[in-house]
């Protein structure tokens, strides 16, 4: 979702009052909180097999420096796993022979398989076909919790956008 501000002279003031630092401070916050509306939607919609999907959905807020600009992605985070198991119970491994730069052989390495919803959480939403040629159907957990949440996100971003504002510009006017 994209945000542009019309209009928004008292806001481009108050922004004028803090220093860059506190923008970004106020910028990021308020949109950690809004987009916690969205993760709370896409888990309810997620698909539940061993409740991985679920578990993994978050938030992942990142700000460029030189632009000032604010980008919240909402999805499966890519540090949750589980093993992966066979169907009695043992864990999977994975070895892995390599060279060494001269030529010689190097002793094998052995991994433990992971299973990652990051990997399985774009196949889910928008649907796959198995390895036998069986279409799976889409369960569009993620844009359906977007469309939902649009609204309530917009209006929770503003107020906590003038909440933060009002708490730099006040913490500013106490220092200066």
């Amino acid at each position: 979702m994209s945000l542009k501000l019309i209009g928004a002279g008292e806001l481009k003031a108050a922004f004028e009052e803090i220093s860059k630092g506190a923008e970004r401070r106020v910028l990021r916050r308020a949109t950690t909180v809004a987009m916690a509306e969205q993760v709370k939607a896409a888990k309810a919609r997620a698909p539940v097999d061993d409740g991985l999907l679920k578990k993994s959905i978050g938030i992942n807020v990142k700000t460029y420096r030189n632009s000032g600009v604010v980008v919240a992605t909402v999805g499966p985070r890519w540090n949750v796993s589980r093993p992966d198991n066979d169907r009695h119970g043992n864990v999977k491994t994975r070895t892995v022979t390599r060279k060494s730069r001269t030529g010689n052989a190097l002793p094998p390495t052995t991994y433990n398989r992971e299973i990652k919803p990051a990997f399985y959480g774009t196949p889910v939403e928008f649907g796959h076909v198995t390895k036998g040629g069986r279409f799976v159907p889409p369960v569009a957990f993620m844009r359906g919790s977007f469309t939902a949440t649009a609204p309530f996100v917009l209006v929770k971003w503003e107020d906590a956008m003038m909440a933060g504002l009002l708490k730099e510009v006040a913490k500013a006017g106490g220092k200066g």
